[in-house]
């Protein structure tokens, strides 16, 4: 009988000096081929008895290279092995299977809690030390990497779409063919076709009328609303009356041109244009002027013959919006010859709304037109 062969392939050598029998062992031809033969099927895909998990699993002393591993121990080294062994470890339950960057290798780099069904193939690099190969989940076989696994987790259902919602941590959102967006979602994507469907309804030629001729998208400080960029206020006889008012100018507005046709009065007092905001105009703080002199009480020309007809216009434009600041000049024409130049500034409490046509005295009006134009 051979004297040293082992059924262990384990310990034996890949050097062939270095295995038995030796010269000084009793020769067994016999034993010897079934000590040999029995070693190579035994670490063919044999399985071996299954061994306990524990902190170091001894695989030195597996019977098989398909081993059971039972228990929920965790495990932090595997015995020492000749290297370039491999064993296939079926764990039974869960445990954790400790990475060590020298002595037990994992994929990831990372810890691996297993579950009943895992597989690690594992090879021995000799001394104690050991690299994980591979590593499949036993619900098939998937390999261990939190976004697979979290992606795995998830169950499937129509119009669902999966999404990474941290690492390693997956969810479920939803997809939808909707036109109009209505259900405004913030876990949703939508199709191609709904997307092009909602931006080709809110293109401009939707969002403006079509049948307003020069309304345009201009923000409301909140939205945008489609409106005309200017718009003519109807113009009133200056055929009587002492005053004349244009109320209801809306906010935004950045110039206004206020446009004399023919006015006349019936005495010589100059003709004022004044502004105002709440609907109510400001009478003084005017820093105006015209030839003759300040006209504190508005804007205005200094024509003041009596019956002399005055046409021209008044440019007003907004110089600061956070005072409120009015800045203008104008020029009107005479119907007995020679014209007028005036020019100023004033400061609203308010937002302008209201332009008001009066006089500087008590005349009355008795001819002509007067007319505001306004612009964003």
């Amino acid at each position: 009988m051979a004297a040293n062969i082992t059924s262990n392939l384990a310990s034996w050598s890949a050097t062939a000096a270095s295995n038995q029998p030796d010269t000084s062992d009793t020769a067994d031809i016999v034993a010897d081929l079934q000590a040999i033969q029995a070693a190579v099927r035994r670490y063919t895909r044999n399985v071996a008895t299954p061994m306990s998990s524990s902190s170091t699993v001894d695989l030195s002393t597996a019977d098989g290279d398909y081993v059971s591993i039972t228990g929920t121990t965790t495990i932090t080294a595997l015995g020492t092995v000749s290297a370039g062994m491999r064993f296939l470890l079926v764990f039974a339950g869960a445990l954790t299977f400790t990475h060590n960057g020298t002595s037990l290798i994992l994929p990831g780099a990372t810890n691996i809690t297993t579950a009943a069904g895992d597989v690690a193939w594992v090879e021995s690099l000799g001394s104690g030390n050991w690299k994980c190969l591979f590593f499949a989940s036993g619900s098939g076989y998937q390999p261990k990497d939190s976004e697979l696994t979290a992606l795995a987790g998830l169950t499937s259902a129509a119009n669902k779409v999966p999404m990474f919602s941290g690492s390693g941590t997956a969810s479920l959102i939803d997809f939808k063919d909707e036109d109009t967006m209505s259900s405004d979602s913030d876990t949703a994507v939508p199709s191609q076709q709904s997307a092009k469907a909602y931006a080709d309804s809110k293109n401009i030629a939707t969002q403006v009328t079509p049948s307003t001729s020069g309304n345009v998208l201009t923000s409301n400080g909140s939205a945008w609303v489609s409106s005309a960029n200017s718009a003519v206020m109807s113009a009133q006889a200056t055929t009587s009356g002492t005053s004349f008012t244009f109320g209801s100018i809306p906010s935004g507005v950045k110039q206004i041109i206020v446009s004399l046709d023919q006015v006349s009065l019936s005495g010589t007092d100059e003709v004022r244009i004044q502004l105002g905001t709440g609907g109510t105009p400001k009478t003084s703080g005017y820093t105006a002027g015209n030839a003759s002199g300040s006209t504190g009480s508005g804007f205005g020309p200094d024509i003041n013959t009596a019956s002399d007809a005055r046409s021209g216009l008044l440019i007003l434009n907004l110089l600061d919006s956070s005072t409120n600041t009015w800045a203008g000049q104008g020029d009107c024409y005479a119907s007995t010859g020679g014209n007028s130049r005036f020019a100023g500034s004033v400061s609203l409490s308010g937002v302008l709304d209201t332009i008001k046509l009066l006089t500087n005295g008590s005349n009355t009006f008795d001819g002509g037109k007067v007319g505001v134009t306004y612009y964003y």
